[in-house]
């Protein structure tokens, strides 16, 4: 009878207030949040450039890749997806300003981030390899199995591969707010435990909206390109992924927020207060 309370009493996580929130925070802060980008995706950049200009001045260094150029380029690439994940570090604690009313404290929040790169880095890392390989598993069952069931296996292959980011979408925000390290991959669990289906329909939504968003401005891209030529609308796609990155980290910062709400009464309030 108490289970049966409880089921049905259970808060929402409420998906369309928190994307709502996502959008007001990213647009009503857009120039401080591309600001915060910049600076990753300009580590991308460089770090690509480095990758590719030996190649490119010398095409026959193909037929010719050490062990040195091999460690060389999975460092870049190293270097590369870190830059990806510090964003959403980097963007965090803004969120949680931008969310509370406070005023935004742009150079304290690089300390926080680089204060816990190293768990975010290896915590997304961790994840990414979890993810793939739950994906890999039903590929494979699909290829082996062939035929109309391959279909279903294809599906479950994608629904694992969101289930497994969503139930640990809240980790950044909880390396970063609560300074758990490594830790941070079981309070995520903790976290959605009774959400995660509901934490998937939030990253489908999130996902549906940056794909509208990168429609629109692809539109914008070819027409810069067009005026501007090839590098302009490349400088425009690197500055666009930046910016989409900081709309995830919003995104996932506002989710654990949600969390902590509904399971430990925390407002977005406190949670910035903690870096106050």
């Amino acid at each position: 009878m108490t289970d049966a309370a409880i089921v049905t009493t259970k808060e929402k996580l409420g998906i369309g207030e928190i994307t709502g929130d996502t959008f007001a925070v990213f647009f009503g802060n857009f120039i401080h949040v591309l600001l915060l980008s910049l600076l990753p995706t300009i580590v991308i950049v460089v770090a690509a450039l480095l990758l590719g200009a030996r190649y490119f001045l010398d095409p026959t260094a193909f037929e010719n890749i050490s062990a040195i150029d091999i460690t060389f380029m999975v460092l870049l690439g190293v270097i590369a997806f870190s830059a990806i994940f510090f964003t959403t570090a980097l963007i965090v604690r803004l969120a949680y300003d931008a969310r509370a009313g406070n005023p935004l404290r742009i150079g304290s929040y690089f300390g926080s981030a680089f204060s816990s790169i190293v768990p975010v880095v290896g915590c997304s890392i961790i994840i990414t390899i979890c993810a793939l390989a739950a994906m890999f598993l039903f590929v494979l069952t699909a290829a082996m199995v062939g035929g109309a069931v391959a279909v279903i296996f294809f599906i479950l292959a994608f629904l694992a591969f969101l289930y497994i980011y969503a139930m640990w979408t809240p980790v950044i925000p909880a390396i970063v707010v609560e300074n758990v390290g490594f830790g941070g991959l079981g309070r995520s669990l903790e976290l959605t435990r009774g959400f995660r289906w509901a934490c998937v329909g939030a990253l489908v939504v999130m996902l549906l909206c940056l794909s509208v968003i990168s429609f629109v401005l692809g539109i914008g891209q070819v027409l810069l390109t067009a005026i501007g030529g090839e590098i302009a609308g490349m400088i425009f796609a690197v500055i666009f992924n930046g910016v989409s990155m900081a709309f995830y980290g919003i995104f996932a910062a506002l989710l654990y927020a949600r969390l902590r709400e509904i399971k430990e009464g925390t407002s977005v309030a406190a949670l910035a207060d903690v870096f106050a």
